[in-house]
């Protein structure tokens, strides 16, 4: 099977399932509750079926199986490449779960969730220590070789892309697209090798290009925490097997900004006693607020996201 085949087949079975699921997802009523503090114009969007990262995890789970099954690769590669996508995708699974089940926008307890999270990041360090990962950051000329602080750089990277991605997760198509960027640049990156992650990444790339048809402005389905976590996981977790984790912060640089504007807005709202230094955070509800639609903060993300990814390869391929 050829990528254009593969790149077919993952998109017809995605564009099937969510054609199928959607309208019964609406009549079950597994859908979207909007928080109340959110922006007005977000009320409307209550009842939207959400979930759809579940339909994106087994799609790619069940196409990338199959291709691994065919072009032979080995078992402990296909268990190390799917953990991330899986095991956070389950997190958010049991979050969108009890979400849909209380019928609010309270799902996991926030420290429930953290917890969760770092057990499975240092499950899948083992993973990768079985694997023969080497515990160093490379940043240009520098090498940072210490196992303790790889452990909590790997970890806080896991915990910290997957929440990042769920926080801008926040508006039609927002996360999805941006998530597309990065996968495009793990394609370019793995063209001339580790042929496991270059068929995943395409893999997921199909599937989440089915999903956005569905997910642009105004959103039919939402991916819920169940895809934003898995994808935010997956990606971190892809540029770490390959051993870019320094240029995450390159390549994710959207998703972090959107977490420091959280930050910084609590920090300086407690510091004020009451001031905000944002309109609303994250960042993409400020300019929401500030009069854009969500088209345009999305084309206006998009295309620093698709600036930051050409640094990022740009400096890994002329300094690596």
């Amino acid at each position: 099977m050829n990528m254009i085949e593969l790149f077919i087949y993952t998109f017809l079975i995605s564009i099937i399932t969510l054609v199928m699921f959607i309208p019964k997802f609406r009549k079950i009523k597994i859908s979207q509750y909007e928080r109340e503090e959110g922006p007005k114009s977000h009320l409307s969007k209550q009842g939207t079926p959400t979930l759809g990262g579940l339909i994106i995890i087994l799609v790619v789970t069940f196409v990338f199986i199959i291709v691994s099954i065919k072009q032979k690769f080995a078992i402990e590669k296909m268990i190390t490449i799917l953990f991330p996508l899986v095991s956070f995708g389950l997190i958010g699974f049991i979050d969108d779960y009890l979400v849909i089940k209380k019928r609010n926008n309270k799902g996991l307890n926030w420290k429930t969730k953290i917890v969760l999270e770092v057990i499975i990041s240092i499950i899948y360090l083992i993973l990768l220590d079985k694997s023969g990962h080497f515990y160093e950051v490379k940043i240009f000329n520098l090498i940072i070789n210490n196992k303790i602080l790889y452990y909590l750089f790997f970890i806080f990277i896991m915990v910290g892309a997957s929440n990042a991605v769920n926080l801008t997760d926040g508006l039609d198509g927002l996360a999805g697209g941006l998530s597309l960027l990065n996968l495009l640049s793990i394609i370019f990156l793995t063209i001339n090798n580790n042929e496991e992650i270059n068929y995943f990444s395409f893999i997921l790339i199909s599937s989440l290009l089915a999903f956005m048809c569905f997910n642009y402005h105004p959103a039919r389905i939402f991916m819920g925490d169940t895809g934003s976590l898995a994808l935010g996981a997956t990606i971190a977790s892809l540029f770490i097997v390959l051993k870019y984790e320094f240029f995450i912060i390159i390549f994710m640089n959207i998703f972090i900004i959107e977490v420091l504007s959280v930050i910084v807005q609590i920090l300086y709202f407690k510091k004020t006693k009451g001031k905000r230094l944002l309109l609303m955070a994250p960042l993409h509800h400020h300019y929401e607020l500030k009069g854009f639609s969500e088209l345009k903060v999305d084309f206006l993300f998009w295309i620093f996201g698709i600036l930051m990814n050409l640094l990022g390869l740009f400096l890994i391929y002329k300094f690596y």
